[in-house]
Protein backbone atom coordinates (compact mmCIF):
# COMPACT_ATOMS: atom_id res chain seq x y z
CA UNK A 1 0.00 0.00 0.00
CA UNK A 2 1.52 3.44 -0.72
CA UNK A 3 0.95 6.57 0.28
CA UNK A 4 2.13 9.00 -2.52
CA UNK A 5 1.44 12.20 -2.40
CA UNK A 6 0.50 14.29 -5.97
CA UNK A 7 -0.54 17.51 -6.63
CA UNK A 8 -4.47 18.00 -8.10
CA UNK A 9 -6.33 21.37 -8.79
CA UNK A 10 -8.60 23.08 -11.29
CA UNK A 11 -6.76 24.39 -14.04
CA UNK A 12 -8.30 27.27 -16.81
CA UNK A 13 -10.92 24.84 -18.91
CA UNK A 14 -11.66 23.34 -15.08
CA UNK A 15 -12.64 19.99 -16.66
CA UNK A 16 -9.91 17.39 -16.74
CA UNK A 17 -9.20 15.25 -13.86
CA UNK A 18 -5.65 15.17 -13.95
CA UNK A 19 -2.85 14.75 -11.01
CA UNK A 20 0.52 15.78 -11.20
CA UNK A 21 3.43 13.59 -9.62
CA UNK A 22 6.47 16.00 -10.29
CA UNK A 23 6.40 18.84 -8.41
CA UNK A 24 8.20 20.83 -10.95
CA UNK A 25 5.60 20.09 -13.52
CA UNK A 26 5.07 22.79 -16.11
CA UNK A 27 1.69 22.60 -16.34
CA UNK A 28 0.93 23.15 -12.55
CA UNK A 29 1.49 26.74 -13.80
CA UNK A 30 -2.04 26.84 -15.18
CA UNK A 31 -3.37 25.34 -11.73
CA UNK A 32 -5.40 27.42 -9.55
CA UNK A 33 -4.36 26.95 -5.20
CA UNK A 34 -2.79 22.91 -6.07
CA UNK A 35 -3.53 20.76 -3.66
CA UNK A 36 -1.79 17.62 -2.22
CA UNK A 37 -4.13 14.70 -1.80
CA UNK A 38 -2.86 10.72 -1.80
CA UNK A 39 -2.99 9.00 -5.11
CA UNK A 40 -5.07 6.10 -3.82
CA UNK A 41 -7.79 8.20 -2.82
CA UNK A 42 -8.42 9.20 -6.47
CA UNK A 43 -10.42 7.61 -8.93
CA UNK A 44 -9.93 5.93 -11.61
CA UNK A 45 -11.37 8.57 -13.74
CA UNK A 46 -8.28 10.60 -13.02
CA UNK A 47 -4.99 10.53 -15.37
CA UNK A 48 -1.58 11.37 -14.50
CA UNK A 49 -0.45 14.24 -16.13
CA UNK A 50 1.49 13.70 -19.53
CA UNK A 51 4.16 16.02 -18.64
CA UNK A 52 4.81 14.03 -15.41
CA UNK A 53 4.55 10.58 -16.98
CA UNK A 54 7.23 11.94 -20.06
CA UNK A 55 4.41 10.96 -22.61
CA UNK A 56 3.56 14.50 -24.01
CA UNK A 57 4.16 14.50 -27.25
CA UNK A 58 3.93 18.83 -28.69
CA UNK A 59 3.57 17.56 -32.39
CA UNK A 60 0.45 15.90 -31.53
CA UNK A 61 -1.48 18.29 -29.46
CA UNK A 62 -2.03 22.28 -29.40
CA UNK A 63 -2.05 25.05 -26.70
CA UNK A 64 -2.63 23.04 -23.40
CA UNK A 65 -6.20 23.62 -22.62
CA UNK A 66 -7.14 26.66 -20.83
CA UNK A 67 -4.30 28.66 -22.81
CA UNK A 68 -5.57 31.10 -25.13
CA UNK A 69 -3.19 31.89 -28.04
CA UNK A 70 -4.47 35.32 -28.93
CA UNK A 71 -4.18 36.56 -24.93
CA UNK A 72 -0.49 35.18 -24.88
CA UNK A 73 0.63 36.97 -28.19
CA UNK A 74 -1.96 40.36 -26.96
CA UNK A 75 0.13 40.18 -23.52
CA UNK A 76 3.38 39.77 -25.28
CA UNK A 77 2.83 42.72 -27.42
CA UNK A 78 1.52 45.13 -24.54
CA UNK A 79 4.38 43.92 -22.78
CA UNK A 80 7.86 46.62 -22.25
CA UNK A 81 10.70 44.92 -24.01
CA UNK A 82 13.13 45.48 -21.26
CA UNK A 83 10.85 43.33 -19.20
CA UNK A 84 11.64 40.40 -21.47
CA UNK A 85 15.37 41.11 -21.95
CA UNK A 86 14.86 43.49 -24.91
CA UNK A 87 15.95 47.60 -25.85
CA UNK A 88 13.08 49.14 -27.14
CA UNK A 89 15.15 48.42 -30.51
CA UNK A 90 15.07 44.26 -30.26
CA UNK A 91 18.22 44.80 -29.17
CA UNK A 92 19.82 42.72 -26.34
CA UNK A 93 20.99 45.13 -23.57
CA UNK A 94 24.41 43.38 -23.90
CA UNK A 95 24.76 44.74 -27.22
CA UNK A 96 23.43 41.62 -29.00
CA UNK A 97 20.53 41.21 -31.18
CA UNK A 98 17.59 39.54 -30.90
Amino acid sequence: MSDELVQVGLSGSGDAKVYHTESDCSALKNIDNPQDISLESLTNEWRECGYCSGDHDPTKSGPAKGVNPSKTKNGLLETDPEELGLSPLGERPDGGTA
